[in-house]
């Protein structure tokens, strides 16, 4: 049927470059034919030869253009392969009149070829309005075939004016066939008039505009050459090879380029998702289309009021023309109710949108609103998050993390201006444990905010204040000049908490121990200052609380030797060189031995004998002293059981004195762990003395009364040691179930010398009895001590003029020894 062959075209820019070829050969060799063959035979013979060859040619483009349409859409695809359908017919119409005119020498017209001819008009009709439409509401189809109507008619009355009314006139009725095909051409025109009025108002999809552009200029160009040839064939003038067949030239070649454009379109143009409102038209296009039905209107008229004042154009027939302006005022008149209830149904519809819009606008400005809100809780979360991750939750003090920071600020504004000095107090409250053990911790918390306020107004403004934990507070002096700055600040806040602190019903009165750090040339790390303004406030506490201290280099030695002797004790308790020595304890009145007390001694096998006032006080503050303090009563009571059991001369009544400590006695577990070593050791409850001090049980009463009463009720023994150097009173000792006073050595140490001393051992002595206590004088030293104390009532007492602490080996050969002489004066030589 054709001589397409789709593989020989591969790339799109391949049929551009033959449409021009086909365009640069077709073109001359029409003219030349025309204007250049004087030979009637040969110009028809040329030109019929011309016309079907070029004919199939185009067909094929026409293929390629379809099958290149159909791989991206098909129903795009099938409107081109029926378009190559009809310029296939048109090409057959050609070689079929150039057989019968050329060939077989017979009179073409009418015959096969026009079956041809004719066939084109109706498959290329057909092939216009199978390119794929925009989906649009039944409406607007409805007008947009109106519009098309109207131009329609207002050309078909053109048509009929100039060519149609004129020319059926001159037309012979006498031959049937030859009516009818004379007839049938006309028709055809008026397809493809409406065809070119389909393409114009008919909003194509995935179809680009020039192929379609071209293919409607192709169909009014076809339209003037029938119009010229009919003219032609009525006055019996029409020869093959005259200046008509250049109109279908014209025909061919607009139908040539609408193919190639079609195959070389790019892929973007063809997709299913291409859509004519995506690409927007020019302006020129748009506004030609909205005016082309109302300029066929007037056009109607016009032609109308000329018809009716031209004498020439009398055959017309003027009635029809105002029939067909009457048809064409009924279709604006339907066009116009039509655009009325468009915009009925738009101005409802928009009013929908409207209302939707504001629903919409408000909906926006709540979430607008509430996306506001939400940013402003969000940064104010952020910020409280921030300000929470760098201040302390009680205070609202900077932390430990927020001080660190700026005090490494300083240290770097330091390096870079050496004269720029600062200071860093380490403050931490004196005995602010007891508070919270007797008050508890919700109002030693309410009192730490209470002294927070009064910490703040003793610092500038440019100084931070922070709280690193507990009862411990650091202050960062900025802009300092000499030592003395810093020591003006560290008094004013001493001062500040002379004051006593009103809460809650208490009276408190609240010291502190201040470390003071001055950073001039030379500075340190900043965990270095932070850690040698915390010794120099150990130092304060050392030397009496309630005052400050200056670091110096020999206060870090200290830290260190302690820190050292810390590492030394942990390793001691490993290896177990801690040990016990016991000193007896006398009866002042029968001079029998009737116990001991046991006292823990350290000998490191480096550095010899370390006193118990260097390594208990670690003990405590590390809470090793709990895994001592078990150890010394385990050992203590099995020792007594041995001695019980080995000497013969000993009471089988004789008791063993244990100190507890402060955190040994406030462990929960006291109570049962003494139960333990009675039983698994074997000693008689009544034998075991336990010792406290007066800070222990003052300390939180209530809890205190409770321990001891669990400890009375296992039978054993309860002392006060060290009575007279704490805070406690014999006014209120009678609340505790406790069984002996130990009088502190310090006051022993003079009683001989001191009259006064004397007195107020001799008050402590009788309200102790009048109280039902006994009472034990330890640190007794010489004869005249032991007289006296014997003269003014003490029941007991211990000291070095019976004997020094003793190694338990030494026991058995001091109670012998003792036995023998019991009965005699006291004589420390004979001890």
């Amino acid at each position: 049927m054709t001589s397409y062959r789709p593989q020989l075209v591969r790339r799109p820019g391949r049929i551009l470059w033959l449409a021009l070829a086909l365009t640069l050969t077709f073109i001359p060799a029409a003219v030349v034919i025309v204007y250049g063959i004087q030979d009637e035979t040969t110009r028809i013979l040329a030109n019929d030869i011309l016309f079907p060859v070029y004919g199939l040619l185009i067909t094929g483009v026409f293929g390629v253009a379809a099958r290149r349409s159909g791989e991206y859409s098909r129903p795009l695809g099938i409107a081109w392969w029926v378009l190559m359908v009809s310029q296939l017919l048109w090409a057959l119409g050609d070689l079929t009149w150039g057989i019968l005119e050329a060939g077989l020498k017979i009179q073409p017209y009418p015959s096969l070829a026009d079956g041809f001819y004719l066939s084109y008009y109706g498959v290329f009709l057909a092939g216009v309005l199978l390119l794929p439409s925009e989906r649009r509401s039944t409406l607007d189809r409805v007008k947009r075939l109106l519009d098309a109507m109207m131009v329609f008619l207002a050309a078909s009355v053109i048509f009929w004016v100039f060519w149609l009314g004129p020319y059926m006139k001159r037309l012979d009725t006498s031959d049937p066939v030859t009516l009818f095909f004379s007839l049938a051409y006309p028709v055809g025109d008026l397809v493809l008039i409406w065809s070119t009025t389909t393409l114009l108002l008919r909003p194509l999809r995935a179809q680009p505009r020039w192929p379609l552009s071209l293919l409607g200029l192709s169909a009014v160009a076809g339209a003037a050459a029938d119009l010229a040839y009919t003219h032609q064939t009525i006055n019996n003038t029409y020869v093959s090879g005259s200046l008509v067949d250049l109109g279908w030239l014209v025909v061919m070649v607009l139908s040539l380029w609408a193919a190639a454009l079609q195959a070389a379109a790019p892929v973007e143009q063809l997709g299913h998702a291409t859509r004519a409102a995506d690409r927007p038209e020019p302006a020129w296009f748009k506004y030609g289309r909205r005016a082309l039905p109302y300029a066929a209107i007037v056009g109607a008229f016009g032609l109308l009021y000329w018809v009716r004042h031209a004498e020439d154009l009398a055959l017309a027939q003027p009635e029809v023309i105002e029939r067909a302006v009457a048809a064409l005022v009924l279709l604006v008149l339907a066009r116009q109710l039509l655009t009325l209830i468009e915009n009925a149904r738009l101005s409802v519809k928009l009013q929908a949108e409207l209302q939707e819009r504001r629903e919409v606008e408000a909906n926006l400005r709540k979430e607008i609103a509430e996306r506001r809100r939400v940013e402003e809780a969000l940064r104010e979360s952020q910020e409280r998050l921030l300000h929470d991750a760098v201040h302390d939750s009680l205070t609202g003090l900077p932390n430990r993390t927020l001080f660190m920071d700026r005090l490494e600020r300083a240290v770097e504004r330091g390096k870079r201006k050496p004269n720029q000095r600062f200071a860093v107090l380490f403050l931490d409250f004196d005995g602010f444990k007891f508070v919270n053990d007797s008050l508890g911790h919700p109002l030693g918390d309410q009192l730490l905010v209470l002294a927070a306020g009064r910490l703040l107004s003793c610092v500038r403004s440019s100084d931070t204040l922070a709280r690193l934990g507990g009862d411990e507070f650091v202050m960062l002096l900025d802009d300092l000049q000499v030592v003395s700055d810093a020591t003006d600040i560290a008094e004013r806040t001493l001062g500040g908490l002379r004051q006593p602190f009103e809460l809650d019903g208490h009276s408190l009165n609240l010291s502190a121990s201040i470390g003071v750090v001055f950073c001039g040339a030379g500075l340190q790390h900043p965990d270095d200052i932070v850690r040698d303004a915390d010794i120099a406030m150990y130092q304060a506490k050392q030397a009496g609380r309630a005052r400050y201290a200056v670091y110096d280099a020999g206060m870090g030695a200290k830290a260190l030797a302690r820190m050292d002797l810390e590492r030394e004790l942990r390793g001691a308790i490993e290896r177990q060189e801690l040990r016990l020595q016991y000193q007896p304890i006398i009866d002042t009145r029968t001079r029998q031995l009737i116990g001991f007390e046991a006292l823990l001694r350290w000998r490191h096998p480096r550095l010899g004998n370390i006193p118990p006032g260097d390594f208990i006080p670690i003990a405590e503050e590390t809470g090793l002293i709990v895994t001592i303090g078990q150890m010394v009563l385990w050992e203590a009571c099995r020792q007594m059981v041995a001695w019980q059991r080995t000497l013969l001369c000993a009471d089988p009544v004789c008791t063993i004195s244990i100190n507890l400590s402060t955190r040994q006695f406030r462990q929960p577990d006291l109570v049962e762990q003494v139960r333990q070593a009675l039983q698994e050791t074997g000693l008689a409850a009544a034998c075991l003395n336990l010792e406290v001090t007066e800070s222990v049980i003052i300390g939180d009463a209530a809890a205190a009364v409770a321990t001891l009463r669990n400890l009375q009720a296992l039978g054993v023994n309860l002392h006060i040691d060290d009575f007279g150097t704490g805070y406690s009173s014999l006014s209120y000792l009678h609340q505790f179930p406790i069984d002996a006073l130990k009088i502190d050595r310090a006051f022993i140490a003079g009683l001989d010398r001191d009259g006064r001393t004397r007195r107020l051992v001799d008050n402590i002595v009788t309200l102790a009895h009048d109280l039902g206590l006994k009472v034990v004088a330890e640190g007794v030293e010489t004869i005249e001590q032991a007289a006296l104390i014997d003269e003014i009532g003490c029941e007991q007492m211990q000291g070095y003029v019976f004997s020094r602490p003793l190694e338990a080996a030494g026991v058995p050969e001091f109670v012998s020894r003792f036995a023998r002489h019991h009965t005699a004066p006291l004589d420390a030589r004979r001890l």
